[in-house]
């Protein structure tokens, strides 16, 4: 009998087996040319990051080039060089930006004569200024007359080709690459030129290192297929030497053919994989000789940018590309055997355990459904989870609203000191109790996957300065500066979800706030470029306690302080950074951050962002100024502040004297510098901006240099007797202090940026009457007492039935329409007004909810709603919103 049982489970085995057999065989195979599709394919794209490599290094290298020339252009228009002195200086500093630099063979200033005026020469002991009897004429040299012959500003590029003395190609080989351009005097009259030669072993030597791998590097090929920097030097400087038949076109042909005929690609042919790309080196507004491809033959006629064309070119021999290597082959049998014998224990196994495998079938499906059932009862109570938090918010926002609601009316009333301190006390609490509700449902909702992330266009710079705006007053009491600084590249309007970014920075920065008792607080933002669009770079900047290095990785975890006693401290849940780093990653970004224990924290994140067409730079309506004098002082003790309005003011063409003592600037304005403006921080140390201010003008009237004052919110602002020409408010947006600056320089008075209250006079003109829908009694009374105050005239709805029949019997200038109702909801009813008025002109309809969703923000907006403000609802926030409906009700009457 166990013979025969024996006999059976061999007969099985061998019958399971077979198909096994097959199977491992045929995915042995399919492996191996999976694996070899899978080493040519990463060959390639390595050949192509190569390719990629060597743009990237190429065009940056000949940015620096045109950096470099308009630098020392711009020394040129600083000094006076018709005098020896003024030479003597050129030199002075053309010597030290030599030596740094080290890559040009030579630097010249040279008149419109052509004669050298400054000639700074490259030698093995450094550079050396060549005195004024050898400097030469260099009149009849194509590159002086072609750069004479091209407008000023524009750029001079000659080719890049071996550099030539007394008629013959210079040994040993000195690849060199001539730029200039024309200088002129403030009239825009031409007097001269500068000329840089540079020198190109510099670029392809570099491209050789950057781009080399296993005795391999990326070539750098003209236009006519001769080797700039080739395989080896002697295919290299054909078209120089007189060796045409050192080409691409001779020594590959079926290649070039394909490489010269298009922009970019990777294809193979026999002798291997071959990926280039064609590199344009000469921007927009620039121009160059022509290149040539004779031996010694000058350049003279030019040639736009989009002609002069560079190949990089990668070529893999077609060994190197089909190489499978025997490591693979050994571990595709190595894992075939293993799999044999795995196979045959299984199959034995399998035939032996046929019969358990019965019995135990059932016990499996049973044990399938319990867990069937586990994860509805999961899924059924995450449901009951969010709609238990969302009742939860509804019904504690529902009384919140009176609490805030009532405080912030009382605080609108003539207080005594101890009464308005009990009040602020009330309202900073409700405050700080809706942040925790908030955080709350946000964590609900990205833990149960019911996050959204919106994608629309929006304005980048709005939503930075509303996410900074609430912590002014905050960063004030404490002491703090707070500032923030938007690279220049940074596109104007991005593609994403605002709300959502605007929360991720109010919870850095509110953190950033919080845990910063002195010093500062600064956002900054950069941009880099990406193929599918732009990469945002955020960085918030405290000089606050800082965090341990052991809890740095621990400080985005769910419900985590760094340490517990801060908690005590300063308060929070432990979950905003938690709920930041998961709309970082919904946002195709991350989040990280570096610190040090009592110095402070940078946290950083990211955000992707595709091109929105047509592209703005978030500084694109920022022109320089066309002024005669550029001279700004500039007074402030705080170093990053100095740094941010530097820079911007150097952007806009004007040239700032930064001082972070006042008594040296007040020194520097007595001692006769000339200044057209002033710009000076109110809080200083020992004198701040109106002691300042009040000392300068015994020397220098409001005519001779007007003052700007940046203040802080709250601070005192200076006395009138001081003419002061604007005082704006920390942290200072660029586009105010830009207008404010243009408004000065044109003798203008500036707009008002925003308006504050409401305007009695256009009230008296235009009746603004309310409707009001909200079944609450509380609610009503909180509402009816701010409008009230407001001057607003209010009428009651219950519900949405009563609002359409009231709508009937009277005209309103605005309806606030409460989300949920009974009988007829908010957003029904907005339907239906909406259907009732027609193509007819109707009042705006804002919307009211205890509800904190973005999902039911959406929901009311498609309905039809012009608005939406979230309950409870505050003072400040629907007077702003009273604002706004004002002003448009306002561009209604007037047309």
């Amino acid at each position: 009998m166990m013979k025969f049982i024996h006999s059976h489970i061999l007969r099985n085995t061998l019958l399971l087996f077979l198909p096994f057999a097959f199977l491992i065989m045929a995915s042995v195979l399919l492996l191996y040319r999976a694996e070899a599709t899978r080493i040519r394919s990463l060959r390639a794209e390595q050949e192509k990051a190569a390719v990629r490599t060597a743009d990237i290094f190429i065009e940056t290298k000949l940015n620096t080039l045109w950096e470099d020339l308009n630098y020392l252009t711009s020394h040129y228009q600083l000094l006076n060089t018709n005098t020896p002195e003024g030479r003597e200086h050129l030199q002075e500093l053309w010597i030290p930006f030599s030596r740094t630099k080290n890559i040009y063979d030579q630097i010249r200033l040279m008149d419109v004569y052509g004669t050298e005026r400054v000639r700074i020469n490259r030698t093995p002991e450094g550079p050396v200024a060549v005195p004024e009897e050898e400097l030469q004429n260099k009149f009849e040299r194509d590159y002086f007359q072609d750069t004479m012959a091209i407008d000023p500003g524009h750029i001079y590029v000659s080719p890049l080709d071996l550099n030539i003395a007394h008629g013959e190609v210079e040994l040993p080989h000195k690849p060199m690459i001539r730029i200039g351009t024309p200088v002129t005097d403030v009239h825009g009259t031409k007097k001269g030129a500068v000329i840089l030669n540079y020198c190109g072993g510099d670029l392809l030597n570099g491209l050789s290192k950057r781009t080399e791998t296993q005795g391999r590097h990326v070539w750098l090929v003209n236009c006519d297929g001769y080797w700039l920097k080739g395989p080896s030097p002697e295919l290299e400087w054909g078209f120089m030497l007189g060796n045409h038949a050192c080409t691409m076109a001779r020594h590959h042909p079926q290649a070039w053919h394909r490489i010269s005929t298009k922009e970019s690609g990777q294809f193979i042919t026999d002798e291997g994989l071959w990926s280039f790309s064609t590199l344009h080196p000469l921007p927009d507004n620039m121009v160059s000789g022509s290149e040539h491809s004779h031996p010694i033959e000058a350049s003279h006629c030019e040639i736009c940018a989009r002609d002069y064309a560079w190949k990089t070119i990668s070529f893999l021999p077609s060994s190197a590309y089909y190489e499978t290597s025997g490591s693979v082959r050994s571990s595709l049998g190595g894992m075939a055997a293993i799999l044999t014998l795995i196979s045959v224990a299984g199959c034995w196994s399998m035939a032996r355990s046929h019969t358990i495998e019965v019995f135990m079938r059932k016990d499996l499906q049973h044990t399938i459904d319990e867990l069937a059932q586990a994860r509805v009862d999961a899924e059924k109570a995450t449901r009951y989870k969010s709609a238990f938090l969302a009742n939860m918010s509804h019904e504690i926002r529902t009384p919140m609203n009176g609490v805030i609601g009532m405080t912030d009316l009382l605080l609108e009333t003539d207080l005594k000191p101890e009464q308005r301190e009990f009040a602020d006390i009330i309202r900073s609490s409700g405050e700080s109790l809706l942040g925790v509700i908030n955080d709350v449902l946000d964590f609900s909702k990205i833990e149960a996957g019911h996050m959204q992330i919106e994608h629309r266009d929006f304005d980048l710079c709005p939503c930075i300065e509303n996410a900074l705006q609430p912590l002014v007053p905050q960063a004030t009491k404490k002491g703090i500066e707070l500032v923030y600084e938007i690279d220049g590249h940074v596109p104007g309007i991005v593609h994403g979800d605002d709300i959502r970014l605007k929360q991720i920075l109010m919870n850095l920065l509110s953190n950033a706030v919080k845990f910063t008792n002195e010093g500062e607080v600064c956002l900054s933002v950069t941009t880099t470029e990406m193929d599918d669009g732009y990469e945002l770079l955020f960085a918030v900047r405290d000089t606050g306690i800082g965090i341990r290095p052991e809890q740095l990785n621990d400080v985005f975890k769910e419900f985590h302080q760094v340490d517990v006693s801060t908690t005590r401290e300063f308060g929070g849940t432990g979950i905003g950074l938690t709920i930041s780093r998961r709309l970082c990653k919904l946002m195709g970004g991350r989040i990280w951050v570096e610190s040090i224990l009592g110095q402070g924290s940078t946290f950083y994140f990211t955000i992707r962002t595709p091109a929105v067409k047509p592209y703005k730079s978030i500084h694109a309506s920022q022109e320089p100024f066309n002024v005669e004098s550029r001279n700004v002082i500039v007074v402030d003790d705080n170093e990053t502040n100095l740094k941010i309005l530097t820079s911007q003011l150097r952007r806009w063409g004007l040239n700032p004297s930064t001082f972070s003592n006042p008594e040296e600037a007040y020194s520097a304005i007595r001692s006769g510098a000339e200044f057209m403006l002033m710009i000076c921080d109110m809080q200083m140390p020992h004198m701040d901006g109106t002691m300042l201010v009040r000392e300068i003008r015994k020397h220098r009237g409001a005519d001779e240099l007007p003052v700007i004052i940046l203040s802080s919110l709250g601070m005192m602002k200076p006395e009138s007797e001081l003419e002061v020409s604007a005082c704006l408010t920390k942290p200072v947006r660029p586009n105010y202090l830009y207008h404010q600056i243009a408004a000065i320089l044109r003798i203008e008075r500036p707009r008002e940026a925003s308006k504050t209250t409401l305007n009695d006079g256009l009230s008296a003109r235009i009746p603004f009457s309310l409707l009001m829908v909200e079944d609450n009694r509380l609610n009503q009374q909180v509402a009816l007492r701010m409008l009230k105050k407001l001057g607003c005239t209010t009428d009651i709805a219950n519900d949405g039935i009563e609002a359409l029949q009231m709508i009937e019997e009277k005209e309103y200038d605005m309806i606030l329409m409460d989300v949920q109702m009974p009988r007829m909801d908010g957003l029904e009813a907005t339907r239906a007004i909406i259907k009732r008025y027609g193509h007819q002109a109707r009042p705006p309809i804002i919307g009211m909810s205890a509800h904190a969703m973005v999902e039911e923000c959406e929901q009311a907006r498609k309905a039809g709603m012009d608005d939406y403000i979230t309950k409870p609802i505050q003072f400040e926030k629907l007077k702003m919103l009273m604002i706004r409906m004002q002003d448009s009700l306002t561009e209604t009457a007037l047309t």
